[in-house]
């Protein structure tokens, strides 16, 4: 199960890093699930929040490259 579960983490952490680097090439994923308070990555945000979350960006940069043709 931890190795399905790093494989899904690595699989979201490459498309989310994709998605921002669409819109600003120099985001970084690991820096925004970066805590600068704690020091620690950001745990306990379900898979289901993060799939919404990238689905709602996706959709933004979707749009933004149709009304910049």
């Amino acid at each position: 199960m931890l190795d399905l579960a790093d494989n899904l983490r690595d699989e979201i952490l490459a498309w989310y890093t994709a998605e921002l680097k669409s819109y600003d090439f120099r985001a970084d994923a690991q820096q925004e699930l970066f805590d600068l308070g704690t020091g620690t990555t950001v745990e306990g945000i379900s898979e289901l929040a993060i799939m919404e979350a990238l689905s709602e960006l996706q959709i933004f940069n979707e749009v933004r490259k149709k009304n910049m043709r």
